[in-house]
């Protein structure tokens, strides 16, 4: 292992990004609209980073972490989705922008899951439909902010005690498996947690006290 970085752009619209080690964007205007990071690293964005996750075609994210300490912007339009293929993780330290209303999804090829692990900010704040993360754990220890449309996650569990927070009109939605609030877990804002409403099975909203 080890790190390599890159200090101006990087863009990515087909091949694989592999290997073990650590790949530093430490710039802006980084683009990720197809093909594959996989390989057991990490791509690792610094603080002052930016990365846009877009275009219409198919990314996969296999067996890697994507560590996020910027900001990271789903722009995906119409036909785009992030295919779940291996056991991703993505660590969200800083801002991740939902301004669409696509999907990260298991849903050709080989058994996937992602594990979002936000103490960050998750916001949706472009699109009136819905985002969905299905197939992934979200542990929430930062701030889901739903500023319109809809966002469901399920179907992996997770654990969270960070806050939730919803405008008028909005909902965040627990579909599928288990989502279990921990001491300090808060929900606020005029919009609504929902569990299982978008046509796929029931959600499990599960609180558990000290």
């Amino acid at each position: 292992s080890g790190e390599a970085r890159i200090d101006g752009s990087f863009s990515m619209s087909a091949g694989t990004l592999s290997g073990t080690g650590t790949l530093l964007l430490a710039g802006t205007g980084n683009q990720w609209s197809g093909g594959t990071m996989t390989g057991g690293g990490t791509t690792r964005l610094a603080a002052a980073a930016e990365l846009t996750v877009g275009g219409s075609q198919r990314k996969t994210l296999g067996n890697r972490r994507i560590q996020n300490e910027g900001t990271v912007i789903d722009a995906q339009t119409a036909g785009g989705y992030v295919e779940l293929d291996g056991s991703g993780v993505l660590d969200n330290a800083g801002l991740f922008d939902l301004r669409s209303d696509e999907k990260w999804e298991e849903h050709f090829f080989a058994a996937g899951t992602l594990t979002l692990n936000n103490s960050g900010t998750l916001r949706k704040s472009l699109g009136a439909g819905d985002f969905q993360f299905l197939n992934t754990a979200l542990n929430n220890t930062g701030t889901v902010d739903v500023q319109t449309g809809r966002l469901a996650v399920g179907g992996d569990g997770g654990v969270s005690t960070g806050n939730f927070t919803t405008a008028a009109g909005t909902a965040i939605v627990f579909q599928t498996g288990t989502q279990t609030w921990q001491s300090g877990a808060k929900a606020s804002g005029s919009g609504a947690i929902e569990l299982g409403s978008l046509g796929i099975a029931v959600g499990t909203l599960a609180v558990e006290g000290s």
